[in-house]
């Protein structure tokens, strides 16, 4: 009985050490772990920088019905002359359509068919500050319709904004909703950032990511 007892014993302390070993094992995959998610994010957030920063030259106008043999860059010339803004034969390097990103339906909503919608222009600028020129001119014009470029029928309302990655679009769709349901009195769109002011005296409030949305409430 006494041997094996003493059997038994170092049994014992056999397993102990190979749960200890154990227990490090999983302490440094678990570190591993948070390292990667550490990095994952990282990387996700430098991807999502870069869709943005390719963006940065450009507009995007909605609104403007698409027509066999149209011709963008005169579209754009005559919206450009409308909000008092002068392009130069430089400043377009290139103009196209494209498809209009999915917004976020309401549960139930069958009758949302973003397919039937124009599809977007897009207008890529030479310079940055140009780009910045333009926005500027179209905020303080406001009010475009397609009237004002020639389109027959009822006149229905054109937006010309920064061009948002489809993540940023997202995020400023949910920062509208969020803003007018607290109570804020503006929301805006500054060189591609999104920004929520509650009053005229508050302070600027940057919104950069999903998180921001909750701190505002």
């Amino acid at each position: 009985m006494r041997n094996e007892i003493a059997e038994l014993k170092v049994n014992l302390t056999e397993v102990k050490t190979e749960n200890n070993t154990i227990k490090e094992k999983i302490q440094l995959i678990e570190k591993d772990f948070i390292d990667l998610e550490k990095n994952n994010k990282l990387l996700t957030e430098k991807l999502l920088h870069k869709e943005q920063q390719d963006r940065r030259n450009n507009i995007e106008i909605t609104g403007i019905p698409f027509k066999k043999g149209e011709n963008l860059l005169s579209i754009f010339n005559l919206l450009a002359t409308k909000v008092g803004f002068t392009p130069s034969s430089s400043d377009v390097d290139c103009i196209h359509r494209v498809r209009r990103y999915p917004r976020e339906g309401r549960p139930g909503d069958s009758t949302r068919n973003e397919d039937a919608q124009p599809q977007n222009i897009i207008v890529k600028f030479t310079q940055h500050n140009r780009k910045n020129a333009m926005i500027a001119a179209v905020r303080a014009r406001r009010g475009l319709t397609t009237a004002d470029v020639g389109i027959d029928g009822a006149a229905k309302p054109i937006f010309i904004n920064d061009h948002l990655a489809p993540h940023n679009k997202m995020l400023y769709g949910r920062a509208r909703k969020a803003g007018r349901e607290l109570g804020y009195k503006y929301i805006w769109l500054s060189d591609c950032k999104i920004f929520l002011r509650k009053s005229d005296a508050s302070k600027a409030i940057l919104i950069s990511s999903e998180s921001d949305l909750i701190k505002i409430k």
